[in-house]
């Protein structure tokens, strides 16, 4: 049997990104030792809105981050400092990656490792040999669709997988999206509801 986790933000939190709209001021708290945890995004009219890193159990030893979003006033982050602004975008996707365990193949790992394997990326074809995954967003792209464009992304930093980062190179952020399932703003519902019945 696969133990299956889907660790996402709900339905409000998408909702709270299809709220932002024009220039976005983006603040993280400053003074920090390390990456950042949680990142502030500020409209023109004051509606912030935060992503956030949060975590989960998938099974023994296997750890699942994703990005999350809920809202914050502004007011609250007094000792932020302002590392973006965002402009001339029009259009977000959404960025969902797989995770998932399988056991190993005779010789595949050293033997006194633990005897699995664990892979990422797009939804597997097939799970006959997996048996614990995971799907969580990892990202969100802001996109001029007009110049079929990337503005910039805030994405989760895989070399620290409790922090974001943001990214600005089209080279890199193409990069990630390749191992991710890449979803427009409006049609992540759908997807979302899908995902139950696809990974049984």
């Amino acid at each position: 049997m696969v133990t299956t986790t889907i660790f996402l933000p709900n339905k409000e939190g998408f909702s709270y990104l299809g709220d932002i709209h024009g220039g976005v001021r983006l603040l993280q708290p400053s003074n920090l030792i390390g990456g950042a945890t949680e990142l502030l995004l500020v409209t023109e009219n004051d509606f912030s809105v935060r992503l956030f890193v949060d975590y989960t159990d998938v099974v023994f030893k296997f750890e699942c981050f994703s990005l999350m979003v809920d809202v914050s006033p502004a007011v609250t982050w007094l000792n932020a400092e302002e590392v973006a602004i965002l402009s001339k975008w029009n259009a977000v996707k959404c960025l969902f990656r797989f995770e998932w365990e399988r056991p190993a193949l005779p010789g595949e790992v050293p033997e006194h490792w633990e005897q699995v394997v664990r892979h990422r990326g797009k939804r597997p074809g097939a799970l006959d040999q997996i048996t614990a995954i995971c799907v969580s967003m990892v990202g969100v792209v802001f996109l001029n669709s007009a110049q079929d464009s990337t503005i910039t992304s805030i994405l989760i930093d895989d070399s620290d997988p409790a922090t974001l980062r943001l990214c600005r190179i089209r080279d890199e952020i193409e990069t990630f999206m390749a191992e991710c399932e890449c979803v427009e703003l409006e049609k992540v519902q759908p997807w979302v509801l899908q995902l139950p019945s696809s990974l049984r």
